[in-house]
C-alpha cells in the first residue's frame, strides 16, 4: 500500500512538471508541431513501423526540451549575472534541442514526403 502512494505521488509530480514545462514557449512550438506532424500522419496512413519512428523522434525532442528547460532554471538559480561558463551551457543543452529536432524532421521527411507525394501525383490511364 505504502509503494502505490509513493508512485502515485511520484506520477503527480512528473505530471506537474509535465505542465510547467508546456508554458516555455519553445515547448509550445514543439508541440504545435508534434500535433501537425501526428495529425498529418494519421490522414495519410502509416505502418505501425512508420508510426513508431514517428512517435520515438517526437518523444526525443520533447524530453530534450525538458531537459533544455531544466538546466536553464538551474543556471538562472545559479547566478543572474552574466558567466561565460553559464552562456556555454546553456548553448549546449540547447544544441542537444537542435539535433533532436533535425533527426525529428528528417525523420518526419523521409517517412511523410514519399507518402504526400505519390497522393499528390496524378497516374493517368489512357
Amino acid at each position: 500500500m505504502k509503494h502505490q502512494k509513493i508512485w502515485f505521488k511520484s506520477l503527480l509530480y512528473a505530471i506537474n512538471g509535465l505542465l510547467l514545462v508546456t508554458y516555455e514557449k519553445n515547448m509550445r512550438i514543439h508541440i504545435l508541431a508534434s500535433v501537425a506532424v501526428i495529425l498529418l500522419s494519421y490522414i495519410i496512413g502509416l505502418t505501425f513501423i512508420e508510426w513508431g519512428f514517428i512517435c520515438s523522434a517526437i518523444a526525443l525532442v520533447l524530453t530534450a526540451e525538458c531537459f533544455n528547460t531544466c538546466i536553464e532554471y538551474i543556471c538562472d538559480m545559479i547566478t543572474t549575472d552574466y558567466s561565460t561558463n553559464i552562456k556555454q551551457i546553456k548553448d549546449i543543452a540547447a544544441a542537444a534541442v537542435l539535433i533532436n529536432t533535425l533527426y525529428a524532421l528528417a525523420i518526419s521527411c523521409f517517412i511523410l514526403l514519399p507518402k504526400i507525394l505519390h497522393l499528390t501525383t496524378y497516374n493517368y490511364v489512357y
